[in-house]
This record gives structure tokens, C-alpha cells and sequence, in this order.
């Protein structure tokens, strides 16, 4: 009987054992399980990361492109200034002319009316011989 006992006690203690290892075990499984979900999860944020840090790279080199085509378009713009620049002074320098030559054609003009006058007197006075 004594060894019965001695057997119990023995089986109750490799069963309490067995029961500490299988606890132990499904502990080791779940923080198994619960590492995978992590590593699965940074996986996913690592994943969402590149794609953003793509986009972005993306974005840069369109940001850029568009800042060249600018860039170009605006010194197409400054030229295009410039030659308007010019055919304005050459307008200004044009109608200047214009205007000097409108007031000497008026001069002249004048001076044809007033000789006209005195051809047309000097007509008169020759018809009355």
C-alpha cells in the first residue's frame, strides 16, 4: 500500500507536470500565434511605408517636371516680354515720327494755302489788267 501511495503521489505529480507543460505549451502557441500576428502587422506597416515613400518619390518627380516645364514656359514668357518691349518703342518711335511729319505737312500745308492766296490775288490783279 505504501507503494500505491508512493505510485499515486508520483503519477499525481508527473500528471501535475504534464498539466504545467501543457499549459506552458498552449502559453509558447498563443505568444507563437501572437508574434506572427506582429510580424505579419509590421509587415503590412513596412509594406504601406514603401508604397507611401513610392508615392511620394513619384510625386517629387512630377513636382519637378512640372517646375522645369515652368520654368521653361516662363523664360518663353520673358522673351516674348522683351520682344514686346521693343515693338513698343519701335510704336512710340514710329508714332513720333508720324507726329512730326503730321506738323510738317501742316506747315507746309499753311505755307501752300498762303501761297495759293497769293497766287489767286496776284490772278485777280493780272484778270483786272
Amino acid at each position: 500500500q505504501e507503494k500505491v501511495a508512493l505510485l499515486s503521489r508520483e503519477l499525481l505529480g508527473l500528471q501535475e507536470v504534464e498539466m504545467d507543460n501543457a499549459t506552458e505549451a498552449q502559453a509558447h502557441a498563443e505568444s507563437e500565434q501572437n508574434l506572427r500576428l506582429q510580424t505579419g502587422a509590421l509587415a503590412d506597416r513596412l509594406a504601406a511605408q514603401r508604397k507611401a515613400r513610392e508615392e511620394a518619390d513619384d510625386g517629387r518627380e512630377e513636382l519637378r517636371i512640372a517646375l522645369e516645364e515652368e520654368q521653361k514656359v516662363t523664360a518663353a514668357l520673358k522673351e516674348r516680354l522683351q520682344h514686346c518691349v521693343k515693338v513698343i518703342a519701335s510704336f512710340e518711335e514710329l508714332e513720333s515720327s508720324m507726329e512730326s511729319q503730321k506738323n510738317q505737312a501742316m506747315q507746309q500745308n499753311s505755307v501752300n494755302e498762303k501761297l495759293l492766296q497769293q497766287i489767286q490775288l496776284e490772278q485777280s490783279r493780272v484778270d483786272s489788267l
